[in-house]
């Protein structure tokens, strides 16, 4: 002979089938009770255990996402527009002139300041436009079939120019402004030392320019180089790149250059 007590922890209650007549039986598995529900499936007549009760939750109703816009505008008591850092930056933060603007206006050597890691002397590095982008979209071209959305090592860990002063090779690290709107941004992607940026500050690329700004920095960085390149190259055409969650995005394809 059993007996269980009422709805406990478990949500499991059963009453002595020899004391308790059948209509008892079928008018306390007909009540209802708040969290619980009379499973369907048993029989309070033929059941051992009698009426169980399982708790449960109310599903939430689902209303339509709307989707995010990546690019966000300044925030408040900022200007939509800013002092452009460099000839070869607009007016629009994180943001450069096509290649075609550029070299029409006579604008092919793109410097930016560096320092040594040993000997914390500062240059101003050159880089020749044209061919160092070449290069760049050359490396892009072999690799990217096995990037999957994720920078390659070279990226993460750039190797830099020798110091002109110790003749150190591997040191010359680009400097970063400390204000991001300042950012010598080319000057690091045809040097391919965007690695050297912080999360922080890839994402702030990412956020105004409407990339990809979540996940891990190997992923920021790989929207950032072809972000770039599709500012240098608007006219080249894009494809649709399948992004998680059923998400795509129109991005730079270097197999068009």
């Amino acid at each position: 002979m059993f007996f269980f007590a009422r709805p406990g922890p478990w949500g499991v209650a059963c009453l002595n089938s020899s004391t308790t007549s059948t209509s008892t039986l079928r008018t306390i598995a007909s009540t209802p009770r708040i969290g619980f529900y009379t499973s369907p499936t048993l029989d309070c007549e033929s059941s051992a255990l009698g009426t169980i009760f399982m708790s449960t939750r109310e599903p939430k109703s689902k209303s339509p996402r709307s989707r995010r816009n990546l690019t966000q505008a300044p925030r408040d008591g900022k200007p939509e527009t800013i002092l452009p850092p460099t000839p070869w930056a607009t007016e629009q933060r994180a943001t450069v002139y096509p290649l075609e603007y550029l070299v029409a206006h006579g604008i092919t050597n793109i410097t930016g300041e560096s320092q040594c890691k040993r000997c914390d002397a500062r240059h101003l590095m050159t880089y020749d436009l044209e061919a160092k982008f070449a290069e760049l979209t050359a490396f892009i071209g072999a690799r990217t079939h096995l990037m999957h959305d994720r920078a390659p090592d070279e990226w993460l860990n750039p190797v830099f120019p020798a110091c002109p002063s110790c003749a150190q090779p591997n040191c010359m690290r680009p400097m970063i402004a400390a204000k991001k709107r300042d950012i010598n941004w080319l000057f690091m992607l045809l040097g391919q030392t965007l690695g050297c940026c912080t999360l922080e500050q890839l994402k702030y690329f990412c956020k105004h320019t409407g990339n990809h700004r979540t996940g891990a920095k190997n992923r920021v960085l790989y929207f950032t180089y072809l972000g770039l390149c599709k500012q240098l190259l608007p006219s080249a055409s894009s494809h649709v790149y399948p992004e998680p969650k059923s998400k795509s995005r129109q991005i730079f394809n270097p197999s068009d250059i």
